[in-house]
């Protein structure tokens, strides 16, 4: 069983670093999200289906731009999935993450990177905190 959660979250932390690697540099003009998996359904962005993400630490707001907004609900899905990883591979996916969605890594969509980028920062403490 261990060894089955351990390939469970080595997947998950692969999906999460293609979604940091696909980024606005491929997601953002198609309107897409950051991962082949996008957001489909709920998150709380009006399907019904409540999923973990949809309640967010108390300082963490979601993006108002749409593209955004499902951007950051994929990358706050990931986060949820690898909560529970190791300290060490939370702060690299964190930092991946983080790297793509700044904005100045990203001139030519700086408006939906800068929105992402914040909402990370807003679950900063709550992703790499995590103790359980």
């Amino acid at each position: 069983q261990q060894q089955q959660q351990q390939q469970r979250q080595q997947q998950q932390q692969q999906q999460q670093q293609q979604s940091a690697k696909a980024g606005p540099h491929q997601s953002a003009p198609g309107g897409g999200a950051a991962s082949g998996g996008g957001a489909r359904g709920g998150n709380g962005a009006g399907a019904s289906g409540g999923s973990s993400t949809s309640a967010l630490p108390a300082k963490a707001h979601w993006p108002s731009n749409p593209k955004g907004r499902r951007i950051a609900e994929t990358l706050a899905r990931d986060m949820q999935g690898t909560r529970n990883a190791g300290i060490e591979q939370r702060r690299q996916a964190f930092k991946a993450a983080c790297l793509t969605w700044h904005p100045d890594k990203n001139p030519t969509h700086a408006e939906l990177a800068t929105e992402v980028f914040q909402f990370l920062q807003s679950l900063k403490a709550w992703y790499l905190d995590a103790q359980s």
